[in-house]
């Protein structure tokens, strides 16, 4: 494996505004080169003298070489086992072969106060990708009052956000907040490189639900991303659907606290859940579970404790999947 590469970490932020300092902290830049003109160091760098922005010479990060060896077809696995300079070798040989150019995406620090050493190169892609900034999206919620979690990974931003001021007891003594959980990938490695649906969080426990009913659909959203109607599109969906959605769960909630599950249900959610997170998260799930409320309690529960974000988004979509159930059956 290539030396010295930058680890590449999700932040997590409970403030909307230092998430936003900190992206205009840095400066992202996109360049096209021809795939032969680029070549990788045994100590971590991606060199090219020849390009239209000029040389290029910066350190890559662990993230960018991942997205680089899929390129390439090169496994991850024997990637690891490799002596950096036999490593650098293989990519070089496959760079040198190939035809198409590559998008590299780099990263500078503006501030000037980290030690590191800039550009990063934080993303090599085979496509120009076409995204939103997070630092629009970003600049929306907070002049619209919202509030909530922010988690920046390279290229990709996904937040949970809520303009309420104050909780909605769905149920007695058991109160609910109406959020927007939004998606944002810069670097278009997604299907859709922005996506916006409704997330239903228990405030006892920070469970949360995501609904899908009126997501925001990212094909009208990106098409008008720069022509300045991107803020008033959003205010609009957003807004009404957060307001709207309120009655329509807690119709939902109350129907799933009196619904008990049979066993014939519990082992499909059983096995919906190992697909998911696999079959070492089932010991004890369900043991205390009686109606359909208390099942989807412990599954989002279960999605608190995942460290893969991935998986912990398929299983708050899994609980919204019911929630949106019991809405469409009123």
């Amino acid at each position: 494996m290539l030396n010295n590469l930058l680890e590449t970490k999700t932040t997590e932020f409970s403030n909307l505004e230092q998430a936003l300092y900190l992206i205009k902290m840095k400066e992202t830049r996109q360049i096209i080169v021809q795939s032969s003109l680029l070549k990788v160091t045994e100590d971590g760098f991606l060199c090219s003298k020849i390009h239209t922005d000029g040389e290029l010479n910066a350190r890559l990060t662990d993230f960018a070489l991942d997205l680089l060896h899929g390129i390439l077809k090169i496994p991850k696995s024997y990637a690891k086992r490799l002596e950096p300079e036999l490593h650098a070798f293989n990519i070089n040989e496959l760079l040198s072969k190939r035809i198409s150019p590559l998008t590299v995406v780099l990263e500078w620090d503006l501030a000037g106060v980290s030690d590191e050493q800039y550009p990063h190169v934080v993303a090599i892609l085979p496509f120009q990708p076409i995204a939103i900034p997070h630092e629009l999206i970003l600049d929306y919620l907070i002049k619209k009052g919202f509030s909530g979690r922010l988690f920046l990974a390279p290229g990709y931003m996904e937040a949970r956000v809520s303009d309420r001021k104050e909780a909605i007891d769905f149920l007695p003594n058991d109160a609910f907040s109406v959020e927007a959980f939004i998606l944002n990938s810069q670097l278009g490695l997604r299907k859709w490189p922005f996506e916006v649906s409704t997330f239903l969080t228990r405030l006892a426990c920070a469970n949360g639900m995501i609904a899908k009913r009126n997501i925001l659909s990212s094909k009208i959203i990106t098409q008008v991303a720069n022509s300045g109607d991107f803020a008033k599109i959003l205010d609009k969906h957003l807004s009404s659907a957060m307001n709207l959605l309120s009655f329509g769960f807690k119709n939902a909630i109350e129907k799933m606290a009196s619904r008990e599950v049979s066993l014939e249900q519990r082992q499909e959610l059983l096995r919906k859940v190992k697909q998911i997170a696999g079959a070492n998260f089932l010991d004890g799930l369900f043991e205390k579970a009686v109606t359909l409320y208390d099942h989807v309690n412990e599954i989002t529960a279960l999605a608190n404790r995942l460290e893969d974000r991935e998986r912990q988004r398929r299983l708050w979509i899994l609980g919204g999947d019911i929630l949106e159930e019991q809405i469409e059956s009123n």
